[in-house]
């Protein structure tokens, strides 16, 4: 199928008049490079075409010869020597020549139906395939066609590249600059005064202890008759922050309990958990109007 698609391609048409070595080139149409010769005049030759023909034969076998076959009523040839000057003027205007025709009356030919099929033999894709000089030709009309269009879509690229990149190197200039202008208004912003350091080191220097860790912790040695309904976790205000050490976590625990002996058990366990470094027994005493007893613990971590 694709062998036989033919390619659409401007072609020119030219009469080539032959008398003896002069030739008279006359341009029906000018269209592409690609040229279909029609060659006519008194140095081309006519004979009735019979296969059994022994000139005919002679005609067909002869390298020396150009001829045509107009289907099977006649053949038309010329020498190829008083051709080629004509096809050799026609090259070095830059036409390739695509196929040539001879007759030796152009005035009852049908120019048209010739061209049209020698079109359709030599343009298919099958015959451009096996035929290198046709293809570049084409192709090398195509680059030509192309060429002035690329070049000056890429200049328009180039110029607006260069539009372009000026407003950004621009717009990035601005941008440095205030880039700049911001880091050295952060660079006056993290110059502290002295109580700002001292307060940011007294604040660095609290450890941190995870809350729910802790109560965890606590939870799993509570023992029956104890609760809890106080946990402060590194509390600078509180009143019992004198008796730990700097730099330590420790925690207030407080709560009530039905007994003095419930609150000993729940201070004996504490002694045993694993985050537990230290602890004292802070305030014990008895609610005598509920009858129950509050108790506060002091657990370094």
């Amino acid at each position: 199928m694709i062998s036989k698609f033919k390619l659409r391609y401007r072609v020119s048409v030219a009469i080539v008049t032959l008398d003896g070595f002069n030739h008279s080139v006359v341009w029906l149409h000018e269209g592409g490079a690609l040229s279909v010769l029609l060659v006519t005049g008194c140095s081309v030759g006519s004979r009735p075409y019979e296969p059994s023909d022994p000139i005919v034969k002679r005609i067909e076998s002869n390298a020396g010869l150009f001829f045509t076959l107009h289907g099977q009523e006649r053949i038309c040839y010329v020498r190829k020597e008083l051709l080629e000057p004509a096809i050799v003027e026609l090259e070095h205007s830059g036409k390739k020549v695509l196929d040539m025709v001879m007759s030796d009356s152009m005035a009852n030919e049908d120019i048209k139906s010739i061209v049209e099929d020698v079109c359709g033999r030599r343009l298919s894709f099958r015959s451009v395939l096996s035929d290198f000089s046709v293809a570049d030709c084409m192709l090398s009309g195509l680059f030509r066609r192309l060429r002035l269009p690329v070049l000056l879509s890429c200049l328009a690229v180039l110029v607006s590249n260069w539009f372009v990149f000026s407003y950004l190197g621009d717009r990035l200039d601005h941008a440095s600059a205030d880039r700049n202008a911001l880091m050295m208004a952060a660079m006056e912003r993290t110059k502290m005064t002295a109580a700002q350091k001292r307060l940011v080191t007294e604040y660095s220097a609290v450890p941190v202890v995870c809350i729910a860790s802790v109560a965890d912790a606590f939870a799993v040695v509570l023992p029956e008759g104890v609760r809890l309904s106080m946990l402060s976790v590194n509390d600078k205000g509180g009143r019992h922050k004198v008796s730990m050490p700097v730099g330590r976590p420790f925690v207030i625990i407080g709560g009530e309990a039905v007994s003095a002996d419930a609150v000993m058990s729940f201070a004996d366990s504490l002694k045993f958990c694993s985050r537990v470094s230290a602890m004292a027994m802070v305030n014990l005493e008895k609610d005598a109007r509920e009858g129950i007893f509050r108790f506060e613990i002091s657990v370094m971590l």
